[in-house]
């Protein structure tokens, strides 16, 4: 029931201890309980939709969900600024710098006919799909 969690983890067991190299070191992940394939997919697309969406020409009575990249745009031209930028927003700065230099990377491998716009689309889904853009430090 709503509200009625039995203890401070929520409903995450306490003890949960994910398999792998958590597990190997000896370390709990009560909220890896509820990770699945399918919501490992699922939340990504989730968020891949809120990228995508456009803003809506009458905002008086809309109810969609977009994102106003028009801060961003300014770091277009500075692939590793921008993921940098993005690391601060959605990762606490966490991400490793591997992960960083793989996205400036991908980024540098887009067609230069590539909009401004889906360039921050492509550099914040890259980051927010990473293990790091999906916890919260």
């Amino acid at each position: 029931m709503a509200l009625s969690a039995p203890t401070v983890f929520n409903f995450f067991e306490p003890n949960y201890v994910q398999p792998g190299p958590l597990a190997a070191s000896g370390l709990y992940a009560p909220e890896f309980k509820i990770l699945t394939d399918t919501t490992a997919i699922t939340i990504t697309n989730y968020l891949y939709s809120y990228l995508y969406a456009n803003k809506p020409t009458d905002m008086s009575n809309s109810t969609t969900v977009y994102m106003d990249f028009t801060a961003l745009l300014a770091l277009v031209d500075d692939p590793a600024a921008l993921v940098n930028h993005l690391d601060l927003l959605f990762a606490g700065g966490a991400t490793s710098e591997g992960t960083r230099a793989r996205i400036v990377s991908a980024l540098n491998e887009l067609p230069r006919s590539t909009t401004p716009t889906e360039r921050v689309r492509s550099a914040t889904y890259l980051l927010i799909s990473t293990p790091e853009g999906a916890i919260q430090p």
